[in-house]
């Protein structure tokens, strides 16, 4: 068996009662070969264990010395290798899983394979990155729960296992249960269930932290705290599994990725019902060619670096064998229940029981995914696309936070290029300021000044071409941009009434006949252009925070989006980033750079008239109370913007 079990290794580990007699000190037990202490052993049941453990572990790997991994050429993605197919593979996964548990008379939990149980296991061995896009009961998490605890036998003094979810006490009712309920204590380490982990074991057998199986909370997390607590977690073989992964912040898959992926072996699954083409499971599941080569029709796709694969109630084996064989799976009474109570193109019933991505409209919020895609929003420019001898103009935008370890300070990059003769923003980067903790006699608002006028310097983005929330608190932050860099940068009012300018060079009506106050007139352009295709490169935070915003009750006919405070107070935080989009739209437009607009109906003289109204303000248009821009008025104040 070579070194893969030096010290006491996999098989030493392992005691099983038998009827057997005692094998002798120094025996050689089976084709491997290993030497055992003079244990009671059930050789039958050990052997075969040990062999499908082996195969299992050493799939991929050859051992260089002292025992280390080392990669098969073959099965290394990053040199065109491919993996061993999962059908393969599963020969020795099924009856290691059927020795552990379905076979050992001392468990007292059963694994029941059925079609969708076996699916989802090939398809995590065929595809080091897999994603389970499941109805709900479809079993996915005890599946996870199933591979983790088998991937960590196969060779325990090597592999560490981290399983996310979104809370400690939804974690211990979804993956961690299961974990619980299919772990012995014959298997090597040590199940502490309170502190959610699996303590694994040494080369000696000694317990330890470095190996084992850890459930790490990651719900609500800013980014850099998520990705914190993967850094510096070093093991040769390492898999992590994303349980409920369209609850978790998108910065957990980036986490994931780019601090544990440079390990010997690296994989990651995860497992959802699907909500938002752009939550962490969206980005994890998105195809290959994009979400419009695929359809409902589809049960299995690639990803840019693995597949996906769905399970839809309707195709459920209880559905197909057309009576109840497995009772927690889903079943034709439930599913038509949910028609009836949801409606069959609902979103939750595209959640819950179809297992795909729901792409309709929404007459609830601002923005929907649907258009967002349609108008390829969320796609990067090709340099292909652009016109030939189009000037390229930069710009940055801000939502300023006041208060040191406050809010976050979104700064939007962008650039704005002609496709087809027509102007389009696209958005290029998207970073967070953070707080300078080595200078903490400077305030955050000069600290960021700073940081946002240096690279506005060193980046070619002229002070002109820079804009940030003047709202409110944001007031006082202007007096601080002009001391401290220039009074050229332009301050963005959300508060106030409606504007007094035309809607656009196609519709005459003034903004303030249409829309309730400024916030949603600000929010409706953006929406148009969007919509126009000449918004593009929308991060997937950029898309979330959009598509979160909700129409408010409307004043009379004007439209009205609801304020940041009950957002907050329905979401749990307000739409920083996409108010700093908002924000870069309006800089873009008052510098002309989206003055014109898609429509070839339109005549000249329209267009021209909607242009001068926007070249007749300027930065100095600001009233005395800093309340007013344009015709809006501070009259009408809605400081709930």
């Amino acid at each position: 068996m070579g070194n893969l079990n030096a010290g006491k290794g996999v098989a030493g580990l392992y005691e099983w009662e038998s009827s057997y007699e005692a094998i002798p000190d120094g025996a050689m037990v089976d084709e491997f070969h290993m030497e055992w202490e003079g244990k009671l052993w059930d050789v039958r049941i050990f052997g075969e264990m040990e062999r499908n453990l082996y195969m299992l572990a050493m799939a991929y790997f050859d051992e260089g010395e002292g025992g280390k991994l080392l990669l098969k050429p073959e099965y290394d993605d990053s040199k065109g290798g491919s993996w061993p197919s999962g059908e393969e593979l599963f020969v020795y996964f099924k009856r290691v899983v059927d020795l552990l548990w379905n076979e050992n008379g001392k468990s007292t939990r059963k694994v029941i394979w059925n079609e969708w149980c076996e699916r989802m296991m090939v398809g995590m061995l065929g595809n080091r990155y897999c994603a389970l896009a499941g109805c709900a009961s479809s079993g996915k998490s005890d599946a996870m729960a199933v591979y983790a605890i088998v991937m960590y036998l196969c060779w325990p003094q090597k592999t560490k296992v981290i399983a996310t979810s979104t809370t400690m006490k939804m974690a211990k009712m979804r993956i961690w249960r299961s974990v619980n309920e299919l772990w012995q204590k014959e298997f090597p380490g040590k199940m502490v269930y309170s502190d959610c982990v699996i303590k694994g074991v040494n080369m000696d057998g000694d317990l330890t932290e470095d190996t084992g199986v850890l459930l790490m909370p990651a719900a609500g997390g800013a980014g850099q705290e998520i990705d914190s607590n993967f850094l510096g977690l070093k093991q040769e073989r390492f898999f992590t599994m994303l349980d409920e992964l369209s609850e978790l912040p998108v910065s957990v898959v980036n986490g994931c990725y780019s601090n544990l992926s440079n390990n010997t072996w690296f994989e990651m699954k995860a497992a959802s019902n699907p909500n938002s083409y752009h939550d962490a499971f969206g980005v994890f599941c998105k195809p290959m060619n994009g979400w419009a080569s695929v359809s409902e029709l589809e049960m299995e796709w690639e990803t840019s670096r693995g597949v996906c694969l769905r399970f839809d109630s309707e195709k459920s084996p209880n559905m197909k064998a057309g009576r109840v064989i497995y009772p927690w799976l889903p079943k034709e009474r439930d599913i038509n229940h949910a028609r009836r109570e949801f409606g069959e193109r609902s979103r939750y019933f595209f959640r819950m029981y179809k297992a795909f991505w729901f792409a309709g409209s929404s007459d609830e919020t601002v923005f929907n995914e649907g258009e967002v895609m349609k108008g390829r929003a969320d796609t990067p420019i090709d340099k292909s696309e652009i016109d030939k001898g189009s000037r390229e103009e930069l710009v940055l935008a801000g939502d300023p936070a006041f208060t040191q370890g406050g809010d976050r300070f979104p700064l939007i990059k962008g650039r704005v290029v002609k496709i087809d003769g027509k102007s389009v923003l696209e958005v290029t980067d998207l970073d967070i300021i953070k707080d300078d903790i080595d200078n903490e006699d400077v305030s955050r608002s000069y600290s960021s000044i700073r940081y946002i006028r240096e690279r506005c310097v060193k980046e070619g983005i002229p002070a002109s071409h820079f804009a940030f929330d003047m709202t409110g608190a944001g007031i006082p932050f202007r007096d601080i941009v002009v001391s401290e860099w220039s009074s050229l940068p332009m301050g963005v009012m959300f508060g106030g009434k409606a504007s007094e300018l035309p809607i656009s060079p196609i519709d005459p009506r003034l903004a303030s006949e249409v829309y309730a106050n400024r916030v949603t007139e600000l929010w409706a352009r953006c929406k148009g252009l969007i919509r126009e295709g000449r918004i593009r490169g929308l991060t997937s935070e950029i898309v979330q925070e959009l598509c979160q915003r909700q129409w408010d009750e409307m004043r009379g006919a004007k439209l009205k989006v609801e304020s940041k405070k009950l957002m907050k107070l329905r979401t749990g935080k307000s739409p920083d980033i996409a108010d700093t989009l908002i924000i870069l739209v309006e800089l873009c437009v008052k510098l002309g750079l989206l003055g014109e607009m898609e429509n070839v109906d339109v005549d000249e003289s329209s267009k021209e008239v909607w242009s001068k109204s926007y070249e007749s303000i300027d930065s100095d248009a600001w009233d005395d109370t800093g309340l007013s821009w344009g015709g809006g008025g501070g009259g009408d104040m809605d400081l709930e913007w």
